[in-house]
């Protein structure tokens, strides 16, 4: 935060030098965005490398880390079940459709207010894709066949769900 509003107060500071010096310009403007993403970064990482080394690992911690290491070990195992998968496009076709509008609304206020029909055109078509491909989707119907049986993977492990959480 305190580069931020470092950043902030040199550039009002130096805005009447910007404007003339295209190099303190780039560099108030993108060179600093680059050196204090690198700062962030790396301070970030300093401090977590500083909170593993202050603090030691709890035992319950190294025992969960080295049981789920040995479940990794364990196959999987296939099962055929009679139950139909959920269709991710039961949550998704609706929020294409949805994004789908909202680009449209866009796509006519830029026609409005900046009366750009290239940007206008782009944009509902971008729109009017997003809708049909939600309408192509949701005609389909499921592959016959072993492609259309949904399948479930258990893990050949004897631990349970309710001792894992």
């Amino acid at each position: 935060m305190a580069l931020v509003l470092t950043n902030f107060f040199l550039v009002q500071a130096y805005a009447e030098q910007m404007k003339v010096n295209p190099t303190l310009e780039f560099w108030l403007r993108s060179g600093w965005n680059s050196v204090t993403t690198c700062l962030s970064v790396a301070a970030t990482i300093l401090g977590m490398w500083a909170g593993t080394i202050s603090r030691p690992t709890p035992k319950d911690e190294e025992e969960r880390v080295v049981e789920f290491f040995a479940d990794l070990k364990k196959p999987f195992l296939y099962e055929e079940t009679t139950t139909k998968a959920l269709s991710p496009f039961r949550i998704i076709g609706p929020m294409l459709i949805a994004f789908g509008v909202a680009i449209a609304a866009i796509a006519v206020l830029i026609l409005l207010h900046y009366k750009d029909s290239r940007a206008f055109r782009i944009d509902l078509i971008v729109a009017l894709a997003l809708i049909r491909f939600r309408r192509s989707h949701a005609s389909r119907k499921p592959r016959p066949g072993p492609d259309a049986a949904a399948l479930t993977i258990r893990r050949k492990t004897e631990m349970s769900w309710e001792r894992i959480s």
